[in-house]
């Protein structure tokens, strides 16, 4: 707004109009309604996509990312990248079959961790190829009645593609969304298939933590996750389960990566070593009494 009062434009509403793409928004072009009336115009569009957005949000993943790194410690996250090779990522990422990765493994083995390590790594991936990829994840948690369902994700994730992509806001319904669940699911799924079928979507990966926990509906989750598009890389965690091994299998381009004690032992207990080391660091009453400090050490690990 600040960058348009300096321009000066042919007609008097090319001042909105040259905001439009800026905004990422569109209204028709009606030269004669003055620079006024093309302002006007340009702030009830912008403020209606606002609120259809605000609408649609169940929950921030950005919010969610940063409270994770609080309560697991950064030293951990960052101590999870030396997984990255055997997770062969950037096949996952390059080969056009490779639509599906799951990672696998049972409850304390460090899933949520490491997809943390990966969130990253594919953040400054973007940046460094000039954002031409989306990024879009969401953290499930079967404990939060809000996030426990399928539709509460599925909302989740087309809010965070709008904001990766603003103009995939088109797809959205104008009108209110439906207050019954199984409605609201069928409106919103269209919603998203639409949006990955558009041809101005950029590669997109959709990221998905702690798949088991649903509550309700996983069954119509996992049937989005094996659908075919071009443009479009799953990546999801989950436990050993049978039902979602049965759905993912049932797809194209699936990879696996197991986690287990066995095979990731030194990996895993180096981790949970520097956990410990850096919790005990800021226990002030430790600090004087080496000994004890050893002694707390040795019996966590």
């Amino acid at each position: 707004m600040e960058w348009v009062k300096k321009r000066n434009t042919t007609y008097e509403e090319d001042k909105g109009y040259s905001l439009l793409g800026i905004f990422d928004v569109y209204i028709p072009l009606l030269y004669g309604e003055g620079e006024v009336g093309a302002f006007a115009r340009l702030r009830e569009k912008i403020s209606k996509d606002f609120h259809r957005l605000t609408d649609l949000r169940s929950v921030n993943p950005h919010l969610e990312k940063e409270r994770i790194e609080t309560v697991k410690g950064s030293l951990v996250v960052n101590a999870y990248r030396s997984s990255f090779k055997s997770l062969n990522l950037n096949k996952w990422r390059h080969l056009p079959e490779s639509q599906t990765l799951w990672i696998r493994g049972d409850s304390g083995k460090g899933k949520t961790i490491l997809l943390y390590s990966i969130i990253s790594k594919l953040e400054r991936i973007i940046i460094a190829n000039r954002h031409y990829h989306n990024l879009v994840y969401f953290f499930c948690q079967a404990t939060d009645l809000w996030i426990n369902s399928a539709t509460a994700v599925l909302r989740g994730l087309i809010y965070m593609l709008i904001h990766r992509q603003p103009r995939l806001i088109s797809h959205l319904p104008e009108n209110t969304y439906p207050a019954n669940d199984a409605t609201i699911w069928i409106v919103l799924s269209k919603v998203f298939n639409k949006m990955l079928q558009d041809a101005n979507l950029k590669v997109t990966y959709l990221v998905i933590d702690a798949l088991d926990e649903y509550v309700t509906d996983l069954s119509k989750l996992l049937d989005l996750a094996v659908c075919l598009s071009g443009h479009v890389k799953w990546l999801v965690l989950s436990q050993n389960k049978a039902v979602i091994e049965i759905k993912l299998r049932s797809g194209h381009g699936l990879m696996e990566f197991r986690l287990r004690s066995e095979t990731n032992a030194e990996y895993m207990s180096r981790n949970i070593n520097r956990y410990i080391d850096n919790k005990l660091s800021s226990l002030a009453s430790l600090q004087d009494d080496i000994p004890l400090k050893d002694r707390v050490r040795d019996i966590l690990r």
